[in-house]
């Protein structure tokens, strides 16, 4: 028989009630008089404005009141990078350190890469000196993964921030 080493982790005990996101409008009377019309704009914008806020609850939700808590509220932030060194870093840079501390602080490799829309068409329009596109060896030809990471593009990210996580290690 074989010895082995005793490995032990805690475990924490959480509870989470669940919580609803949605919403309503107000509808003057005399939209009345066309209710097909009427139906069709609620059931488009209405589904719009409940989809866009429940993206918000989730992605920053502060867990207070009636909000969900969001992923940037479970998110540790403040990473110091300090032992990752890149002359000249462009955003494409930031994108592989934030992936390397994913994996430093314990969580294996990064599978959830989120940017705000404009830093990834700032991005994907990096040039040199001479005008000539400037990609990363990592990114995908189509601009769409980094070192196979699908990247998801959402408003809800302030600009000049990134969200880069292991969602198999989230709660």
């Amino acid at each position: 028989t074989e010895a082995f080493a005793q490995i032990d982790f805690d475990l924490d005990v959480n509870s989470s009630t669940a919580k609803d996101v949605g919403g309503y409008i107000t509808v003057h009377e005399n939209m009345l008089n066309d209710i097909d019309g009427l139906a069709a704009e609620i059931d488009r914008e209405l589904t719009y404005q409940v989809k866009k806020a429940s993206d918000a609850e989730i992605l920053s939700g502060t867990g207070l009141t009636s909000h969900l808590k969001g992923l940037t509220e479970y998110a540790s932030a403040g990473f110091s990078l300090t032992s990752i060194s890149v002359a000249s870093p462009n955003i494409w840079d930031c994108v592989s350190a934030a992936m390397r501390q994913v994996e430093l602080v314990g969580f294996n490799t990064a599978d959830a890469i989120f940017m705000n829309p404009a830093d990834y068409e700032n991005a994907l329009g990096s040039k040199d000196s001479q005008g000539r596109y400037v990609g990363h060896p990592s990114l995908s030809p189509d601009g769409t993964r980094f070192a196979g990471v699908p990247i998801t593009t959402t408003s809800f990210i302030t600009a000049g921030k990134l969200l880069i996580g292991n969602k198999m290690t989230s709660n």
